[in-house]
C-alpha cells in the first residue's frame, strides 16, 4: 500500500535531485562547445591574440598580456569542465543519506518513501535518452534542450515513474502538473499536459 504523503515528498526528493543533474549535463554541454570552439580556433595558423603588432596600433607587449590572460581563461574552462565532469560521475548512494536526512526541514526518513527515492535514482539514467526523443517528437516550438532546467527535471521524473512504477496516469500527469504549478514558469504546466497527453495518446 502507498503513503501518498510519502510518495509525494519522494517526488521533491527526486525531482530535487534530478534538476541538479539536468542542470549539470547542461553546463557539461556548454562547456563541451566552448572547447569545441577553443580547438577551432588553436587550429588556425595564428593565435587569437598573438598577431603581428606592426599592423595594429597594440604594442608586442600589450598583446603578450593580452595572450596571457587568454591562456589562464583556457586553464580555468579546463578546471571548471573537470569539476563538472566530477560533479556528473560522483556516486549517488554516497550522497543520498545526508540529502535524505537534510533535503526536508523538521521532518525524517519516515516521511519519504524511500524504495522509490531509490528504484528512481537506480533508474532514471537509462531513460534521459528516450526521454529527450518523446520530448523533441511532440513540443511544437522548441527541444528539449531548451526548456528550463526545471521542466527538463520533470519530464525525466516522470517518464522515469511512467516505466517502472504502476502509478495510474491520470494521478501521474497530475501530480507532474501540480509540481509545475509549484516550482516552474506559468506555461509550463500546459506544456507539461500537452507533451505527456500526446504521448499517452499514440501509446494506447
Amino acid at each position: 500500500m502507498v503513503d501518498v504523503h510519502q510518495r509525494i515528498n519522494a517526488r521533491k526528493f527526486v525531482l530535487s535531485y534530478l534538476y541538479q543533474y539536468c542542470f549539470y549535463s547542461t553546463f557539461q554541454t556548454s562547456l563541451n562547445h566552448v572547447e569545441k570552439e577553443e580547438k577551432a580556433e588553436e587550429n588556425k595558423e595564428t593565435s587569437p591574440f598573438l598577431w603581428n603588432a606592426h599592423d595594429s596600433f597594440f604594442t608586442e607587449e600589450f598583446l603578450a598580456d593580452v595572450q596571457k590572460l587568454y591562456d589562464k581563461s583556457k586553464d580555468e574552462w579546463k578546471q571548471l569542465k573537470e569539476c563538472v565532469q566530477q560533479i556528473l560521475s560522483e556516486q549517488w548512494e554516497d550522497d543520498m543519506p545526508y540529502y535524505l536526512k537534510n533535503f526536508f526541514d523538521k521532518r525524517d526518513e519516515k516521511d519519504i518513501d524511500v524504495d522509490y527515492v531509490l528504484k528512481m535514482m537506480w533508474s532514471f539514467e537509462k531513460y534521459v535518452k528516450t526521454t529527450k526523443e518523446m520530448v523533441n517528437k511532440y513540443a511544437d516550438s522548441f527541444h528539449y534542450e531548451e526548456m528550463d532546467i526545471v521542466d527538463q527535471a520533470i519530464f525525466l521524473l516522470w517518464y522515469t515513474e511512467y516505466q517502472i512504477f504502476n502509478t495510474p496516469k491520470e494521478i501521474l500527469i497530475n501530480e507532474m502538473i501540480e509540481l509545475c504549478k509549484r516550482y516552474s514558469d506559468a506555461g509550463s504546466p500546459k506544456l507539461v499536459n500537452w507533451i505527456f497527453d500526446k504521448f499517452l495518446n499514440e501509446s494506447k
